[in-house]
């Protein structure tokens, strides 16, 4: 990833399995962001009341609950403006409800250039479902296709 940031922008990276967290996390700092990381929704949701973050990246199956609901409540306190989901889960296994909650969908295991696309694509404020390019021969699908279900 590149360090292109006029801004360090803060993230709060919610995610259950201690060697991603580390990887990820490792993955942002490089690229210039600066990164809250924790296992657990209740503790996103405590590191989030307590520091301003520019965007959540937010595991689907947590220990306490699902990334899904996180996302919610982080959203609507305001607390948070934009919210990624990975999962290993299918898309077929995510709701259509669950990816209006969201600003970006990524499947696990995805790659750095999946990763990297998908935060550019966050800030430019475009709504991206991402599924590992393996699987698409290098495409995004608009989530709006999936909604759609024209896909």
């Amino acid at each position: 990833m590149k360090r292109n940031l006029s801004v360090m922008r803060r993230v709060l990276l919610v995610e259950a399995e201690a060697p991603f967290r580390r990887s990820l996390e490792k993955c942002l700092s490089k690229a210039g962001y600066r990164t809250l990381a924790c296992a657990s929704g209740s503790d996103a949701l405590r590191l989030a009341s307590e520091n301003p973050i520019d965007l959540a990246i937010v595991e689907y199956h947590l220990p306490d609950g699902n990334g899904a609901e996180l996302a919610r409540k982080l959203k609507s306190s305001h607390v948070v403006a934009r919210v990624v989901l990975i999962s290993f889960y299918d898309l077929d296994f995510i709701s259509c409800d669950v990816l209006d909650a969201v600003d970006g969908f990524l499947k696990k295991p995805f790659d750095l250039i999946d990763f990297e696309r998908m935060l550019s694509r966050v800030w430019e404020d475009r709504v991206l479902v991402a599924v590992p390019r393996s699987k698409l021969g290098g495409a995004d699908i608009p989530a709006s296709t999936l909604k759609e279900g024209t896909l």
